[in-house]
């Protein structure tokens, strides 16, 4: 038997780590909240949390980052956004709140997760955007999701076009 083959790697507790990150970014907004996710983290976040976790840590509506406008109910005040550090996110999250600030007269509370982690031209868009100072923004490092305990899956899509070993744009 060689060095590799006596190599095991029990990768559950690294599932537990996101997980017990993600409801740490949960127990930020206290209360009920709505989880909008980005499509592309639907999946990695089911796996490291199921729907029952996400509801025992105050989770009361979760959807789909969308550019038409977030529909909420009236006792929906906290929203909690976890989504790739990508321009278009942040102008779809720029426009959910401008439309809550110009429709309605409540008071929102808005929280952006950005994964792996924010970037300064996210937070630029955001100010750009006029909506920087109505959220508070943290980083969710999502980069490996176990998909087994031995096998995972590396959840940074772009990270080969991102450091230009990729030649189509982005």
């Amino acid at each position: 038997m060689g060095f590799k083959e006596n190599i095991a790697v029990d990768l559950s507790a690294l599932r537990e780590y996101s997980r017990t990150e993600l409801i740490h970014l949960l127990s930020k907004l206290n209360g009920s909240k709505v989880l909008v996710l980005d499509p592309a983290l639907s999946w990695p976040i089911n796996l490291i949390a199921d729907l029952n976790t996400l509801k025992e840590n105050g989770v009361e509506k979760t959807t789909i980052l969308k550019s038409e406008p977030l529909v909420l109910a009236p006792e929906q005040r906290q929203i909690m956004y976890l989504v790739r550090s990508k321009t278009s996110n942040m102008k779809i999250i720029a426009d959910h709140i401008r439309n809550h600030l110009y429709t309605s007269s409540a008071k929102y509370e808005y929280f952006v997760c950005m994964v792996p982690q924010r970037t300064i031209m996210c937070e630029k868009i955001l100010e750009e955007e006029g909506v920087h100072g109505n959220i508070t923004v943290a980083d969710f490092n999502l980069d490996l999701v176990p998909l087994n305990n031995d096998v995972m899956s590396m959840e940074t899509a772009d990270s080969l076009r991102e450091v230009g070993f990729c030649s189509k744009p982005y």
